[in-house]
């Protein structure tokens, strides 16, 4: 079961599945978004939280999210 939050008014999963964590971002205005893998909830926060916050200190003439984006999986991201 993913756990839905919000950091600086943005939302972002965050689920565990096997003995990972998984983290989701989904930036809609560019058709885009990242996954990341953690070993800890608190990490996988952290780290979606630091994309973020890069996202939004790098808003001019920034790529955003496209270029951090990792591909998973889709065994792996399935949530059940």
């Amino acid at each position: 079961m993913s756990k839905h939050r919000y950091h600086r008014g943005l939302g972002f999963d965050v689920w565990p599945r096997s003995s990972a964590w998984f983290w989701r971002l989904v930036d809609p205005g560019r058709n885009g978004g990242t996954i990341g893998a953690a070993g800890y909830e608190a990490e996988a926060v952290q780290e979606a939280c630091a994309t973020i916050e890069g996202l939004i200190s790098g808003v001019k003439g920034s790529a955003g999210l496209a270029g951090s984006l990792l591909l998973l999986a889709p065994s792996l991201i399935h949530e059940q």
